[in-house]
């Protein structure tokens, strides 16, 4: 009579490649799970450097408070590999150089990774007292441009 207390080595080896598909689709759902939250954590800091760069321009005098490229519309650079531009309908966005139109420069440090926020202050006048501002963040993220945008109405004292 045959012992058959044990495992076979074909049962070992079916268990193993199971086990190694079930592996890979932990691995895979871990790492995108890791790529949003890298996203989510660059677009809450894009929104830190526009409240940031928001406050700077409400300490500015009322004569200081001017667009840092001049031009009105709100320009963005063009994205890696041609990619369109996320930005919302009605910001007047266009396609444009990152260098020149995103003036300043905001290196922040996430997760080990630095990422280099692109700002931009456009400033439009509302009427003889009031001015709008607005300052628009963009950073590229594995070749994937993100925008945020934000803007406050500030009064002629």
């Amino acid at each position: 009579m045959l012992n058959e207390k044990g495992m076979s080595l074909v049962e070992v080896m079916v268990a193993l490649v199971v086990l190694l598909f079930v592996s890979l689709a932990l691995m895979q759902t871990a790492l995108v799970s890791i790529d949003a939250n890298m996203r989510n954590s660059i677009r809450d800091e894009a929104v830190s450097v526009a409240q940031t760069r928001l406050t700077e321009a409400r300490n500015l005098t009322w004569d200081g408070l001017v667009s840092e490229t001049g031009a009105s519309a709100i320009t963005l650079p063009a994205c890696p590999d041609d990619q369109e531009c996320l930005c919302k309908a009605g910001e007047g966005c266009t396609v444009g150089n990152y260098d020149s139109d995103f003036p300043v420069k905001v290196p922040r440090d996430i997760r080990n990774l630095t990422v280099q926020f692109g700002t931009r202050r456009v400033v439009s006048d509302v009427d003889a007292t009031n001015r709008q501002v607005t300052i628009v963040v963009r950073a590229v993220y594995k070749d994937k441009c993100y925008s945020h945008v934000s803007s406050t109405i500030m009064r002629k004292q």
